[in-house]
């Protein structure tokens, strides 16, 4: 419609100029020095048109010929970007089926190209980790880093860390996780890989450490952090304990937060076998009592009876007190326990009589084992190995795997994994 509207304007407008020019077509005089052109207005017009449009079309075919170079080198431009970025798609692709070898090849190809060199670059340090290359994994990470801002940084790195874990690198991994953990103390990759890789080694005051920082990151909830910190301080008693000093032992089962100390059964059990182990069994005594005050619990009970106190009597005084207390409900642990001290007090009848209780109240083969043993020492040797048979049927029995598991592992179908140390992405 705008070009049907120029045409009419154009056409009145020339029709107008030639019936003012028909009447007067004018007159123009040009001179410089001798010389002198004479012309009609609408013949100079004319030629002055003309040369206009041949020396204006005859500028705009030099433009182009100048603007050749710039004009190939931006479609050249556009053209290696496109196959860098078909060469990034295919060497990701490449990557994630297992063509190492060809996904390094890909992605290294273009990346000069690359509108993000970096997503290349540890794509392909990935590649290369596969392929045993530590070398060239580095080299890549090292040029990730260049080609970025330092703000990528902390990804980069964080690359790093996990490639270098997942080669079982652990004391590399260990400087570059600590190095990133100053760069952004808050980053909640960084502490879940430095948590894993700390109870890995086995650095226990490290999981402490980062434990209350991942609960303030929302990773771990408070019930994860309770058992975390559980294992940790079990770890961190059980190394105590090898040192055989008592004083050692103590100071680090007085760092075990009370709740814990009141709580967890586990951590208590491992003070006390380490307390009987450095010979400190009143100690471990008094432990137990206290506890078992707090909260009763079978594996305290159990323990109970493996302590040799200085005082058994007093001992076995307040073990029948607990089982005057279940009277009729006494447990098996109980019954062996009470059979236990019973032998440490020199009290073979009684602890005869125990001991059977506890079968009767559930079938052990460690209380076949000592009722055996018992029975040997007064001279029934024959009945001792029924008993010793009947502990070994047990335990053959309950070792035997079950038909869910054979099931399971006929159908080639692994069992659950074990939950891993803040195995939480």
């Amino acid at each position: 419609m705008k070009l049907l509207i120029y045409v009419l304007i154009t056409l009145v407008a020339a029709a107008y100029f030639s019936m003012t020019v028909s009447s007067d077509p004018g007159y123009i005089m040009l001179g410089y020095g001798d010389w002198t052109i004479e012309s009609s207005f609408v013949f100079f017009s004319a030629v002055v048109l003309i040369s206009f449009l041949i020396f204006y079309n005859i500028f705009r075919v030099l433009g182009v010929f100048v603007r050749i170079p710039k004009l190939y080198g931006s479609w050249r431009g556009r053209r290696r970007a496109a196959k860098a970025g078909t060469a990034l798609s295919q060497g990701v692709m490449a990557l994630t089926e297992g063509r190492w070898s060809t996904a390094e090849k890909l992605l290294t190809k273009y990346v000069d190209h690359s509108d993000a060199p970096m997503i290349n670059y540890l794509n392909a340090a990935r590649a290369a980790q596969k392929l045993g290359a530590n070398g060239r994994r580095d080299r890549y990470l090292r040029k990730a880093g260049q080609s970025v801002s330092s703000k990528a940084n902390i990804a980069i790195e964080l690359t790093r860390a996990e490639l270098q874990l997942s080669h079982q690198q652990a004391e590399q991994a260990l400087a570059t996780l600590t190095q990133l953990r100053r760069m952004a103390p808050k980053n909640s990759n960084v502490l879940r890989l430095l948590m894993n890789l700390y109870a890995k080694v086995g650095d226990w005051e490290g999981v402490l450490d980062v434990l209350p920082q991942l609960q303030k990151v929302l990773i771990v909830s408070t019930k994860e952090m309770h058992q975390l910190e559980a294992t940790a301080y079990t770890q961190l008693l059980v190394r105590a304990g090898q040192s055989k000093d008592v004083e050692e032992l103590q100071a680090t089962w007085a760092r075990v937060p009370k709740q814990l100390q009141a709580s967890n059964d586990k951590v208590v059990v491992e003070y006390v076998r380490q307390l009987m182990a450095c010979g400190a069994d009143d100690v471990a005594e008094t432990v137990v009592v206290y506890a078992l005050q707090k909260n009763r619990s079978d594996a305290l009970v159990y323990l109970y009876g493996q302590i040799h106190s200085s005082t058994p009597l007093k001992q076995l005084a307040r073990a029948e007190s607990w089982a005057i207390s279940q009277k009729g409900e006494e447990s098996p642990a109980l019954l062996l326990t009470l059979g236990r001290i019973c032998i440490n007090c020199n009290f073979p009848d009684k602890a005869h009589q125990y001991f059977k209780d506890s079968l009767l109240a559930g079938e052990e083969p460690e209380t076949y084992q000592e009722l055996g043993n018992l029975l040997e020492k007064m001279g029934e040797e024959k009945v001792a190995t029924d008993c010793f048979r009947k502990g070994l049927a047990l335990s053959e029995h309950r070792a035997a795997p079950t038909t869910k598991e054979l099931t399971a592992d006929r159908d080639n179908k692994p069992a659950p994994p074990q939950v891993l140390l803040a195995a939480k992405a």
